[in-house]
């Protein structure tokens, strides 16, 4: 796939770029400069939320690593739900995307407007089988398990 044409390169070229796992598309925004990338890279969506909520709902590890680490793209954004890209991959149970944005230092203490943490919501997606959620389950959780437990029967 070539990337998007700079003629059509919107912020929603490049959300739909991110969301469809569109490398070629994405790395080639990232190689824009500054004053043309920046306000590419801040594109939103009342659905999707930023580009990188884009990535991650879709699972795409490696898109989700390249924008994760570049300049002007906030790893702990919000969405319109107060959830962050961590908070969106832990969800739909994406163990890879959930890897990348943790090395990119995505806070696991990240609360949504519910008051929930990343850990909760893949504690309890219905999109990963057993091993996956125990595996995000590890990677997302604060506390020791027991305390965990007792912290989220509190709310």
């Amino acid at each position: 796939m070539e990337p998007a044409a700079t003629t059509d390169l919107t912020g929603a070229a490049v959300l739909r770029a991110a969301s469809a796992g569109d490398t070629a598309t994405v790395a080639f925004v990232l190689g824009l400069p500054d004053k043309v990338r920046a306000p590419l890279l801040q594109a939103a969506s009342p659905l999707a939320g930023t580009v990188l909520h884009a990535a991650a709902l879709g699972g795409h590890a490696a898109v989700v690593a390249a924008l994760a680490g570049a300049d002007g793209v906030a790893v702990d954004g919000r969405d319109g739900r107060g959830e962050t890209a961590l908070h969106v991959a832990a969800w739909r149970g994406h163990v890879a995307a959930v890897h990348e944005l943790l090395r990119a230092g995505a806070s696991r203490r990240a609360v949504n407007d519910d008051g929930e943490w990343p850990v909760d919501l893949a504690a309890r997606t219905p999109r990963a089988d057993d091993a996956a959620r125990s595996e995000l389950l590890a990677m997302l959780n604060v506390l020791p398990p027991a305390e965990w437990v007792a912290s989220r029967r509190k709310q």
